[in-house]
C-alpha cells in the first residue's frame, strides 16, 4: 500500500528493505504461542479463556509500548471496519 492508502504493485529497494526489516514474517511462532499469549493477557482478569474489552483496551493503551487513542482507532478501523472499540469488540473476548 502506498502512503495514500492506494494499492501499489512496485516498491523501491529502500522501501523494500524497510518493509522486510520492520514487517518480516515471524519465524517459529505458531498458534500455540498465540494461544499462550492470549491466556497470559486473560489471566489479568482471572480467566485463561476470556478477557474483558475494557481490560484489553487499558492494557493496549497503558502498558508496554502504549497505543495512542488515534492509533487505536486507526488499527481497529483497518482490522474491523469500526474505529471505536465498543463497536469493534464484544464486551468479553473469548478464545
Amino acid at each position: 500500500m502506498a502512503e495514500n492508502g492506494q494499492p501499489t504493485t512496485e516498491v523501491k529497494l529502500d522501501e523494500f528493505i524497510k518493509l522486510f526489516v520492520n514487517h518480516r514474517p515471524v519465524y517459529g511462532i505458531g498458534q500455540n504461542n498465540i494461544e499462550e499469549a492470549f491466556a497470559a493477557l486473560c489471566s489479568y482478569d482471572g480467566d485463561p479463556k476470556k478477557i474483558r474489552r475494557d481490560t484489553l483496551k487499558k492494557m493496549l493503551m497503558e502498558e508496554g509500548e502504549a497505543i495512542k487513542p488515534d492509533e487505536m482507532s486507526l488499527l481497529l478501523s483497518r482490522l474491523t471496519g469500526k474505529s471505536e472499540i465498543e463497536d469493534a469488540l464484544l464486551p468479553e473476548i473469548t478464545a
